[in-house]
């Protein structure tokens, strides 16, 4: 979607947001929305009661309306500071601005123009194409993890009540992705068969990896570009200490 009201999807059918990815453009034009996409992520349903006029009788009564998730939501924001409460609800990845990275998108985009890049740009079609069949043979296994008791979290700030599930979850992705390198295992539960495979430290490694780069900037107090222009400054400070031969303290610099 490029743009959504406030209670869009309060009035959605009841399971069209079903396992579904909500994808916005970008955040601007669901501003309006946060409330409702708030509740989706958490609560994983949304309900209404609207008044609507009965045609038969004409009169003012009431109709209930229910959306089922759950739903994953994907946005796009310029805006470093965006709203607190929905923030802590989104894992939150930042772009690459140095100036490395820009040289080899405008690499890539000279590439692109030449007989190679027109190659290459098949050969990247197969890739995704070989990518989106491998998830469609992935089995809705339930994922149990051994190791839950012995993992450890930050537990300093109120913010880690929703950071913590994030890494949880996170692993049980990676176990899940890596599921026909693992055993099914079945367990019968009220004569119904639960099907279901073990996380091992190998999930847990490559989660802790990705972790480290992902759910530790959700931490920091600072934006990833105010981050960044906070060690520019450090250098810059500390390279003036060095040549004047000065304490950091005493370097002063203009804006």
């Amino acid at each position: 979607l490029t743009s959504i009201t406030g209670r869009a999807l309060f009035y959605k059918k009841e399971g069209s947001l079903t396992h579904k990815v909500l994808a916005l453009e970008e955040e601007k034009g669901a501003e309006d929305a946060g409330y409702a996409i708030r509740n989706l992520i958490s609560a994983k349903t949304l309900t209404i009661e609207a008044t609507i006029k009965d045609n038969y009788t004409g009169k003012i009564t009431t109709m209930e309306n229910k959306v089922q998730g759950p739903t994953s939501v994907f946005k796009t924001t310029t805006n470093p500071e965006t709203d607190p409460e929905t923030k802590s609800r989104f894992i939150v990845l930042s772009i690459d601005e140095s100036k490395e990275q820009t040289q080899k998108i405008l690499d890539y985009q000279r590439k692109m123009q030449t007989i190679e890049g027109i190659t290459g740009n098949q050969a990247k079609k197969e890739i995704i194409k070989k990518h989106k069949n491998f998830q469609r043979i992935l089995r809705p296994l339930a994922v149990v993890n051994p190791y839950a008791d012995v993992l450890t979290y930050l537990d300093d700030r109120i913010q880690v009540r929703r950071d913590h599930p994030k890494y949880l979850n996170l692993i049980n992705a990676v176990a899940f992705i890596r599921q026909y390198q693992k055993e099914v295992k079945q367990i019968k539960k009220d004569n119904q068969i639960i099907e279901y495979i073990e996380a091992d430290k190998e999930d847990i490694r490559r989660a802790n990896k990705i972790a480290h780069h992902v759910l530790g900037k959700n931490l920091s107090e600072l934006s990833e570009p105010s981050r960044r222009l906070l060690e520019l400054i450090y250098d810059m400070v500390r390279r003036i200490s060095a040549v004047e031969r000065i304490s950091r303290d005493e370097v002063k610099f203009t804006r």
